[in-house]
């Protein structure tokens, strides 16, 4: 009991030192500069922080952080906007927002999709926040067990989840995800440095970037398939777009959220706590799940409340789950938490189990700031969404240019190569092919951002343990993810099977 009241206390004084007026300003722009980052494409969140560091340097450490840590915050809920409306994900995070945020959009629940999206992202973000606060070293020391082994488990089971994003066709959603995973293998493989798929050509020799992929296969090849249905959206979508108004779930659409959210936020946290795994897989994992134990599986994909609720509220738990193994051990949970243990270091500050010690007054500054930075991301969140759904109104034909041209300047802006468009272009041709022929694209984009991940992590692993598959399953953090893995795979195909037998009993 004294320990909780310990932290009270000190989140008293944080909320005293955070309000003020200039580091409330700070926070604020670095929201706006975080959600205008992830609603723009090809403008990814952490590019963002990147970008802005520098101008931390003049600042003290707590308006510092909480500039980066608001823009961190921003980016991740802001790409769920577009993912939302023009089935554009900003960022892959947001790519399961799109499975059923996008189908509520044409269904003329775009608003209340981008309420439910907004309220599942400050509760996510508030609720990790207090985590971090009460329970930074219990998860960290937990967290610190993770190996390559552990890792690679993890990411596998972010991998098992393609059964779970299938649509009618669960072999479909394998090929996808196989076609992903060779993709991730085009280049130079990281540990041996062995070239491989690059045909002798030194664009090639890089990889495939999965951000131009990603543009590719969602923002072009959702361009191509709208100008295919007779030149853009059908009269009664238009129609309903031209309705749209930004909404508020009620109180008790929320509360039949409750366990969704005890789940994903859960989830977020835990998978956010472990270095290098990151609001993608904690998205995916959270729908993923969701899906498995709803009574309305077969709903998901149709534009389902909790389809949009669960990888929104998992994603942005995972921001305050990442911070976790940055204060407590010094190790960042993620690529953006990286940048911020490099503000860190320029103010002579060394995150660790020390800083607790040492400076209490401004890690709880900086918790409670966390907490705060939830009520900016609420309100300044609300007020984009409102811009955005005006954009909704503007001519399908009009707004397929705009799409077109920041698909082509966010894919050459990453590296400056005008093969990169090209490839963006060819990846939304393919993209239109794939949802012509009912192959879904989000377990492409799922293999080709994690296999790079499981292949180096599986290689170590087998490097470190003598090629012994066996260790697996023998430690056991990773033998219970691999086996919650293997399960995932197989319950779908246990589903039909027994659906097919009520059906033969039946008649």
């Amino acid at each position: 009991m004294d320990y909780f009241v310990n932290i009270l206390g000190w989140l008293g004084t944080g909320f005293a030192t955070i309000l003020n007026p200039y580091t409330i300003l700070m926070m604020c722009f670095g929201m706006f500069v975080g959600l205008l980052a992830g609603a723009l494409p090809g403008v990814t969140m952490v590019m963002a922080v990147v970008l802005t560091l520098p101008f931390t340097y003049g600042m003290d450490i707590v308006p510092a952080i909480m500039f980066l840590f608001s823009i961190y915050c921003g980016g991740v809920f802001g790409g769920a906007i577009i993912a939302i409306l023009f089935n554009i994900p900003g960022d892959p995070m947001n790519v399961a927002t799109t499975f059923d945020g996008h189908p509520m959009a044409k269904k003329g629940q775009a608003g209340l999709a981008l309420g439910i999206a907004i309220c599942s992202a400050t509760i996510g973000g508030f609720l990790s926040a207090l985590l971090m606060t009460f329970a930074s070293p219990l998860i960290a020391r937990f967290a610190l067990a993770f190996s390559t082994v552990e890792y690679f488990a993890i990411i596998f089971l972010g991998l098992s989840t393609v059964v779970l994003l299938a649509g009618k066709s669960i072999s479909n959603s394998f090929q996808s995800v196989f076609i992903g995973l060779f993709l991730g293998t085009v280049g130079v493989e990281s540990i041996t440095g062995a070239a491989r798929f690059t045909f002798g050509s030194e664009v090639l020799m890089g990889g495939i970037d999965w951000v131009v992929v990603l543009l590719g296969l969602f923002a072009v090849g959702e361009v191509f398939e709208m100008l295919a249905t007779r030149g853009g959206y059908s009269s009664e979508v238009a129609a309903l777009k031209k309705m749209i108004r930004a909404e508020l779930p009620s109180l008790k659409t929320l509360w039949g959220l409750r366990w969704t959210i005890v789940r994903c936020v859960g989830l977020g946290s835990f998978i956010g706590g472990v270095p290098g795994a990151g609001a993608t897989i904690a998205s995916f994992v959270g729908y993923g799940i969701e899906k498995q134990v709803s009574k309305e599986s077969d709903k998901f994909g149709t534009g389902m409340v909790a389809g949009v609720a669960a990888p929104e509220l998992a994603a942005n738990a995972s921001t305050g789950g990442a911070m976790i193994p940055l204060l407590t051990l010094g190790i960042p949970g993620s690529a953006a938490t990286a940048i911020m243990l490099g503000a860190f270091l320029l103010h002579g500050i060394q995150p660790g189990p020390q800083i607790f010690q040492n400076s209490p007054k401004m890690i709880y500054t900086l918790f409670s700031g966390a907490l705060f930075c939830q009520l900016i991301l609420f309100v300044m969140g609300w007020f984009t969404i409102n811009l955005m759904v005006r954009a909704m109104r503007i001519p399908e034909h009009i707004m397929c240019v705009f799409i077109i041209v920041f698909a082509i300047f966010g894919s050459y802006a990453l590296k400056s190569n005008i093969s990169d468009v090209w490839i963006m272009l060819a990846s939304g041709y393919v993209g239109y092919i794939m949802r012509v022929y009912g192959y879904p694209v989000a377990p492409l984009i799922l293999g080709l951002i994690l296999g790079p991940l499981a292949e180096d992590n599986f290689m170590t692993s087998m490097y470190h343990y003598h090629n012994n598959l066996g260790i697996f399953f023998t430690r056991p953090i990773s033998g219970v993810l691999m086996v919650l893995a293997i399960v995932l795979i197989f319950v779908p195909f246990l589903r039909k099977l027994k659906s097919k037998r009520r059906l033969e009993t039946a008649t």
